[in-house]
């Protein structure tokens, strides 16, 4: 996993910038504990591309779903439409009238039998209706939440791109003044 070696390579950063720290104070040393610097902000901004984009990838999930489980409810509101146009159909007629429109006894039956059947339908639609809304909240709560840590990546990351222009300027500057020289650094050493 990337992700994993990237951090691995952080915290040898860390140890090796540690250990150089208790070195004398040298030019070479501060350059390589800059440069060390550098490399561990630049794993971290590499890392946090990685777990932006895993994020992204969360993100297209869950706006995916939310796509299907607003598909799914228009579905189960047209079935329910079509199940309360046929139960007030049938209870438009009188017992009478019903009884009336059948040729024998065991049609009407037959009939009773289906109205019940539709309005267990509606119930289990309705019922359906009900969970795939939740659902569909529950996946939105996961999409904003997924959004915000993406947003917060971010910010981290342009706060780490700021830290490596920082180390790359106070490495210029020691350069600059110095020439790149150990006597005139240890010179700027004793005036700080």
């Amino acid at each position: 996993d990337e992700l994993a070696d990237l951090e691995e390579q952080i915290e040898q950063i860390s140890g090796v910038v540690q250990k150089t720290q208790q070195e004398r104070k040298t030019l070479e040393r501060d350059m390589a504990i800059l440069d060390a610097k550098r490399n561990s902000v630049k794993l971290k901004i590499r890392t946090q591309e990685i777990q932006i984009a895993n994020l992204s990838k969360g993100i297209q999930g869950h706006s995916t779903e939310i796509g299907v489980l607003g598909e799914k409810i228009v579905r189960e509101k047209d079935s329910v439409s079509e199940l309360i146009r046929q139960t007030n159909e049938r209870d438009a007629m009188s017992l009478v009238e019903l009884l009336l429109g059948y040729k024998n006894f065991s049609d009407f039956f037959v009939d009773v039998n289906s109205l019940q059947e539709l309005q267990r339908g509606l119930q289990v639609s309705l019922a359906t209706v009900r969970e795939t809304r939740e659902e569909t909240e529950t996946a939105k709560e996961k999409l904003e939440n997924k959004q915000s840590e993406k947003i917060q990546f971010k910010r981290e990351q342009e706060w780490q791109k700021s830290q490596l222009n920082v180390l790359k300027k106070q490495k210029d500057e020691i350069l600059d003044i110095t020439k790149g020289k150990e006597v005139a650094y240890q010179n700027l050493l004793t005036k700080t």
